[in-house]
């Protein structure tokens, strides 16, 4: 036992010394010359066991070994030992930057998705779904809805743009659901919408999934459908003449978000008054590509803005910027037409 003991602590040893004479080092104390390279031949290998030194004398101890000429086997050996050895140097000696004098700890993306879902999360747990989508999934329909809600393509499309990246390579089958969708959401009000698209997500499984993650693909991709279309209900303000005036209320960390939206008849035509009552200091535009109205406060308060000389049915935005970092502010369509 201690003979073997002796032969690994030998090993070890020697497995140093050859990284120590590969990586170009030396010991404090070595008398070799610095100048000098050492010779991997004059490294002394471990004297080898008695027992196992003539195979015939002890056959079963060498029938685990390789066999000689075995380079495979020593090569992914030698791979090992490179492997190991440079991950403890690097440990040791992580590499920097060019910039960096110390390593440093970075903010990443995820801490900004985090900061983003907690803005808004608590509103969109509040849009009555069948199945509750993760708060995840929800988020990253949310981000796509802020912008598709401020373009003006058919609400269909807007529908399948929302939610294509949560099914990838799913085009064809994709347009096919929205459309049977949108065909029910024409004749239902949102009450029986819901029912129906329970009953949907039934007929494209034997079983009624109990949650989101408990779904087939079909059904996810009605329940993603149907919370796309709430949440882009509720970034649209469409402006008529029998509905000159809408209200929202967003319930955020901070507090609750409160929205009139009216369309107003004055001497230059017609324009856009906002009132928002917002819960703490933030900045609120209402914009296009010509014309800003903007208004700011350093605290809770009720701000109110004017955009004059408006175009019919042009699409505007509604900008609610609290100005903190890793913030994306929450935006609005307006649309006013005759």
């Amino acid at each position: 036992m201690n003979n073997e003991t002796n032969n690994a602590e030998e090993m070890n040893r020697n497995n140093d010394r050859f990284f120590d004479w590969l990586l170009g080092a030396t010991e404090p104390n070595s008398s070799v010359n610095p100048d000098r390279s050492i010779d991997p031949r004059s490294i002394p290998l471990p004297s080898a066991n008695p027992e196992i030194a003539d195979p015939a004398a002890s056959p079963s101890a060498t029938s685990d070994l390789p066999p000689v000429g075995d380079i495979p086997t020593v090569q992914t050996r030698f791979n090992a030992l490179i492997e190991r050895r440079l991950r403890i140097e690097i440990e040791k000696n992580l590499p920097l930057f060019p910039w960096e004098t110390s390593i440093l700890d970075y903010e990443t993306e995820t801490a900004q998705d985090e900061t983003v879902q907690l803005s808004w999360l608590r509103r969109l747990q509040q849009i009555e779904l069948p199945i509750r989508l993760p708060d995840h999934t929800l988020t990253s329909i949310f981000m796509r809805c802020q912008e598709l809600a401020r373009q003006p393509l058919q609400e269909g499309l807007q529908i399948v743009r929302a939610i294509e990246h949560l099914f990838p390579n799913s085009d064809r089958w994709l347009h096919e659901l929205t459309g049977t969708f949108l065909h029910e959401a024409t004749v239902r009000d949102g009450f029986s919408l819901k029912e129906r698209i329970i009953d949907l997500t039934r007929n494209t499984s034997p079983h009624s999934p109990r949650s989101f993650d408990d779904a087939s693909v079909p059904q996810q991709a009605f329940l993603s459908m149907l919370a796309a279309r709430e949440i882009l209900q509720e970034l649209r303000f469409d402006l008529t003449p029998q509905t000159p005036r809408l209200e929202r209320c967003w319930q955020l960390e901070e507090g609750d978000l409160s929205l009139m939206v009216e369309a107003v008849q004055c001497d230059a035509g017609m324009a856009i008054h906002v009132v928002c009552e917002v819960p703490a200091a933030c900045t609120v535009r209402v914009f296009d590509d010509h014309d800003t109205a903007i208004a700011s406060c350093d605290h809770a308060s009720e701000l109110h803005l004017n955009l004059q000389n408006i175009t019919l049915n042009q699409l505007y935005t509604l900008e609610i910027n609290s100005g903190q970092p890793h913030t994306v502010p929450l935006q609005f369509a307006i649309r006013v037409s005759q």
